[in-house]
C-alpha cells in the first residue's frame, strides 16, 4: 500500500490522552494513601461548622417527570434504615445497564427523604480525580478550619474522618421549639456515589462507619463488594405507560382506554427501558406523533424514530442519550458476544428458543447452528 492508515494519528493521540489521564489520576492518589487516612485517632472528632438547616449538596434539580419505582424507593429506604444498631456504614448498590434510571432513582430518594438526614452529598464517581476534588469541596462546605493551608489529600483525609465519626443517630431530636436538631457527633448523613466504575476507584474514599451510602453503577460485579444491592429491572408496563403519558402532558385518568392500551403496547416494544420511553415520548411530543404512529414506526424499525438527529428535551436529565447508551453497552461486549447479538437481532425477541443457545447444559460455541462464515 502506498498510503498509511489515516486513522493511526488519531488513535495515537487518543492513546496519549488516556495515558495522561491515567498518570494524573495516579498522581492524585499520592496524598490519599492508607497511612494518611488513618493518621487521626478513630474517635477524633473533626471540627466543622454546619448550618442549622443542614447541607443539601445535590448538583441536580429534582426530576419533575419522575414516575413509578415506588417499590425500589421503599426497598432502598428499608436497607438504609434497618433497626440494627449502626456501627458500620449502611450502603445500597443500585446496578443495571445504562438508561435504566439508576441516577434518577438515587436523585428522587435524596429529595424525597432529605428530612431524614442533616447532610446529603452527591459525588460523580467515574474517576478518582473527580472524587478527590469532590471531597475537597465537601471540606469547604463543612467549613473545616485552616483549609487554605492544606493540600487536597489532607482535605480528603479530614472529610473521610468526619464521615466516620458522625452520623450515629438515625433520627433527629425535637427541641423545645419543635425544631429538628442533631448534635455535632450525631449528624445523620447520606453520600451518593454516582456511576461508580470499579471498587478500586472509590476504595480510598469509602467511609467504613456510620452514615448511609448509595452507589449507582453499571458494574454487576460490585454486588460482590456490597451485599446490599438492587439489580434494577425494566419498568413495569403500567409504570412505563404512566411515564410516557406524563411526558406527553396527558393525565392517565383522562386517557381513553384504547389510548392507554396503545401506551402499554409502546412500552412493551421499548422493553420498559426508561431512557427509551422518555426519548420516544419526546419525539412524539415534538412531532405531534400519535401513539398509533409510534407503534407502527417501532414495529417497522424506523431508524429516524429511535435515532433522531436531535435529542428530545425529555432526555435532558440523562447523562447519555439513547444512542450513546447502546454504544457504551456494545463496547463492553467481546467479539463472540457481538456476533451472537447480530444473529439474535434477526429473530423475534419473544420467540428465541433456549435450546438454540444451550447445548448439553452449557452455552453453545456455535449458537443457532449458523456457519462461522455468516
Amino acid at each position: 500500500m502506498f498510503f498509511g492508515d489515516p486513522q493511526k494519528p488519531l488513535r495515537d493521540a487518543q492513546t496519549r490522552i488516556r495515558d495522561n489521564i491515567d498518570r494524573f489520576e495516579k498522581e492524585s492518589r499520592v496524598d490519599i494513601d492508607t497511612q494518611i487516612l488513618h493518621r487521626l485517632p478513630n474517635k477524633a472528632v473533626v471540627q466543622t461548622s454546619i448550618p442549622e438547616a443542614g447541607l443539601f449538596d445535590i448538583p441536580h434539580l429534582r426530576n419533575e417527570y419522575f414516575h413509578g419505582r415506588e417499590e425500589v424507593l421503599r426497598d432502598i429506604y428499608n436497607r438504609l434504615h434497618s433497626n440494627k444498631k449502626q456501627i458500620e456504614v449502611r450502603s445500597c448498590l443500585i446496578h443495571a445497564m445504562g438508561g435504566m434510571g439508576k441516577t434518577q432513582i438515587a436523585l428522587e430518594y435524596a429529595y424525597r427523604y432529605r428530612h431524614q438526614y442533616h447532610c446529603i452529598f452527591w459525588l460523580g464517581a467515574e474517576r478518582v480525580s473527580a472524587l478527590s476534588v469532590g471531597y475537597a469541596s465537601i471540606a469547604a462546605k463543612l467549613q473545616m478550619p485552616e483549609l487554605e493551608n492544606m493540600g487536597q489529600g489532607r482535605r480528603v483525609e479530614l472529610v473521610r474522618k468526619w464521615f466516620q465519626t458522625t452520623g450515629t443517630s438515625t433520627a433527629p431530636i425535637c427541641d423545645s421549639s419543635a425544631r429538628l436538631t442533631w448534635s455535632d457527633s450525631d449528624t445523620p448523613w447520606l453520600l451518593v456515589l454516582d456511576n461508580v466504575e470499579s471498587w478500586d476507584s472509590i476504595r480510598l474514599f469509602y467511609p467504613n462507619a456510620n452514615g448511609s451510602v448509595i452507589i449507582t453503577s453499571q458494574i454487576q460485579g460490585l454486588s460482590q463488594i456490597f451485599r446490599s444491592h438492587i439489580q434494577l429491572q425494566p419498568m413495569a408496563t403500567d409504570e412505563g405507560a404512566g411515564l410516557m403519558l406524563k411526558h406527553l402532558h396527558l393525565e392517565q385518568g383522562d386517557v381513553l382506554p384504547e389510548e392507554l392500551l396503545r401506551a402499554n403496547e409502546t412500552v412493551k416494544l421499548l422493553g420498559g427501558m426508561p431512557i427509551a420511553i422518555a426519548h420516544i415520548s419526546g419525539v412524539m411530543f415534538d412531532s405531534k406523533m400519535t401513539l398509533s404512529e409510534a407503534i407502527v414506526g417501532l414495529e417497522n424499525r424506523q431508524e429516524d424514530l429511535l435515532w433522531s438527529g436531535t435529542d428530545p428535551s425529555t432526555t435532558h436529565m440523562y447523562e447519555n442519550r439513547l444512542n450513546q447508551v447502546w454504544q457504551l453497552a456494545l463496547k463492553e461486549l467481546n467479539e463472540e458476544a457481538l456476533d451472537l447479538l447480530y444473529v439474535l437481532a434477526m429473530f423475534n425477541a419473544d420467540r428465541i428458543q433456549e435450546s438454540m443457545l444451550i447445548t448439553n447444559g452449557s452455552l453453545s460455541s456455535d449458537p443457532c447452528g449458523i456457519p462461522a462464515s455468516v
